[in-house]
């Protein structure tokens, strides 16, 4: 019988068999562990450790399993239009273990006012970084695949409807904020919420368009006959 356990000894889920092989003296365990990472292995028969159990086992985890990855980050839900906009896809197998390696097949696209750009880079470590930028402003699907082509599935969550500028953004937030008051298991703390993103996204866009402002006004009122310093004559040079 085959038994996992972890670092900690806590048992882990493992399928066995034993089968015989020639004589009645001689057999073939089997097992398939569920859980990646340093594990210990006891081989008992009859009760009794055979020489050498508990043996230390390292487990991979296995290919990556579209509908246990993951995306993350901000690009999955809002993005500037014509600034590369990122989102981090993380890769896990069947059982839901962390894939620490690179080398799965992943890709993305999108869907929406205009074509974009889209590329993928394999950070080697389990994460992939997407990044898209948009040339328009307005609503996009944006569609990350796991898998070659013939295979390709997507991820958990995909497609993601990404909103593109702060117009999209402000109406999605106005139309989230009426059907959330008319919705009686909606919290008002979490209207109050949303009220407060949109009016911070709005003075960030004012705050930006001052600032800017202020500056075309300083450069302009800096070069004035008044204030702009006169060049010294040529009699005054030594």
């Amino acid at each position: 019988v085959a038994r996992l356990a972890g670092a900690g000894g806590d048992s882990l889920a493992c399928d066995s068999k034993c089968e015989v092989v020639g004589d009645e003296h001689a057999c073939v365990l089997t097992y398939i562990a569920h859980t990646a990472g340093e594990v210990l292995l006891s081989v008992t028969c009859g009760g009794e450790h055979v020489i050498g159990s508990p043996f230390t086992v390292s487990v991979s985890a296995g290919e990556a399993d579209p509908s246990r990855c993951i995306a993350r980050g901000a690009g999955v839900i809002y993005a500037r239009p014509g600034t590369l906009s990122h989102v981090s896809v993380e890769t896990y197998d069947s059982r839901g273990n962390w894939i620490g390696r690179g080398g799965e097949v992943v890709s993305a696209r999108t869907g929406g006012p205009t074509q974009s750009i889209v590329s993928v880079t394999d950070l080697r470590d389990g994460t992939y970084d997407v990044g898209v930028r948009y040339g328009l402003s307005g609503v996009y699907q944006l569609s990350i695949y796991v898998g070659r082509r013939e295979q390709r599935q997507q991820i958990a969550g995909s497609p993601f409807v990404v909103r593109v500028g702060l117009r999209a953004m402000e109406d999605f937030i106005g139309r989230w904020q009426l059907a959330s008051a008319r919705a009686p298991i909606v919290r008002p703390s979490a209207v109050a919420l949303a009220a407060r993103v949109l009016r911070a996204w709005r003075e960030l866009t004012v705050y930006r368009a001052a600032a800017a402002a202020r500056k075309v006004l300083q450069h302009a009122t800096s070069e004035t006959p008044q204030t702009a310093k006169r060049s010294p004559r040529p009699k005054d040079i030594r």
